[in-house]
């Protein structure tokens, strides 16, 4: 991967559709579920951000500090959705489809730090 083209990381890609994916769903709430909405929103956005800001560091060892913070905060992605569970406004279904695209990632973020780490 070339450390200048933020568009063609694979990664990164995959955050991207992850964040589409939870604003299509969380966009289209009432007011009610606001807080609830506010918190996805805010994390899913953590997940890309901080895959795009490790990258532009071009630094190995920050841009595998910034993916783990990328992965702490698709962990904390789960936490909201399985709020939105718990609280009946998607169901069980929406949530494990979701989440198995979070661990995918999840995945993908774990060998691109182990990949950062063979090239230092």
């Amino acid at each position: 991967m070339s450390m200048h083209n933020l568009q063609t990381f694979e990664v990164y890609q995959n955050a991207l559709k992850l964040k589409r994916n939870c604003f299509k769903l969380v966009l289209p709430l009432d007011y009610k579920q606001s807080i609830l909405t506010y918190d996805i929103v805010k994390t899913v956005k953590s997940v890309s951000a901080n895959l795009a800001e490790g990258h532009g560091r071009y630094s190995y060892q920050e841009f595998i500090r910034f993916c783990r913070i990328s992965r702490g905060s698709a962990y904390e992605l789960i936490d909201h959705l399985d709020s939105l569970l718990v609280a009946e406004i998607i169901d069980k279904q929406t949530f494990q489809s979701l989440e198995n695209e979070i661990i995918s990632l999840i995945k993908r973020i774990n060998g691109y730090i182990r990949y950062l780490k063979s090239q230092k």
